[in-house]
């Protein structure tokens, strides 16, 4: 396979309905460079799901089926953790009134995809007043999350809109922002509105608070 043609493959077998049948690769060259580009944009789960989808997996080669198949359970097993920390850090501050907006992947995993496995989550991103920031901080490290090196309270704050990465036991990053950007984007939003535009959401039983999707458009945008 060309390289130019594996992203047009690629998003054939990614579309939730396509016009016309859709064509395989033929070859394991294809196939790996398929593989390898759906890796790159961690969509590897999502593939498995719509040649399953689909009623195309039984055409797939058997050691791309078993590859496929191992990654859609490991990444499976690993939002699992994910989502599991997720829920145990926004009851903590909800239990100890900090505000708090579940930003980015983790919201998504809970309210776009059909299943908790179909998007590959790196990180947890957790936003948090500004002048609660110190506070956020304890509680976390007293559930086991620590950042990789020593927080710089002043130039951290004046130089990002986050704190350094915490990670935990089960090597989950946290990124904990008081804003959702920085420097001259900063502009762009206003921190009152983005609370004020917060909107409750519920998966599986769980509560938790995220942007209203007009603004989580024009965050992503």
């Amino acid at each position: 396979m060309e390289n130019n043609e594996a992203p047009q493959k690629l998003l054939e077998i990614l579309k939730s309905k396509n016009e016309t049948p859709v064509v395989l690769p033929t070859s394991g060259e294809e196939w790996r460079a398929l593989i390898r580009l759906a890796s790159i944009h961690q969509v590897r789960s999502l593939v498995y799901f719509r040649l399953q989808e689909k009623g195309l997996f039984n055409r797939v080669p058997q050691i791309v089926a078993d590859h496929l198949k191992r990654d859609y359970l490991m990444i499976a097993g690993r939002n699992s953790i994910f989502l599991q920390d997720h829920r145990e850090l926004v009851d903590l501050l909800n239990q100890n009134g900090v505000p708090n907006i579940s930003l980015k992947g983790m919201h998504f995993i809970r309210s776009v995809y059909p299943e908790v496995s179909l998007r590959e989550l790196v990180d947890i991103d957790l936003m948090v007043p500004k002048n609660q920031l110190r506070q956020s901080v304890d509680l976390i490290r007293s559930i086991g999350f620590e950042t990789y090196r020593p927080i710089d309270w002043d130039l951290d704050i004046k130089t990002s809109h986050q704190l350094p990465v915490f990670t935990n036991h089960n090597q989950t990053n946290l990124e904990i922002h008081h804003s959702i950007s920085s420097g001259e984007e900063e502009q762009n939003f206003d921190s009152n509105e983005l609370w004020f535009s917060k909107r409750m959401y519920n998966h599986g039983g769980f509560s938790y608070h995220s942007l209203s999707p007009e603004m989580t458009i024009l965050y992503h945008c």
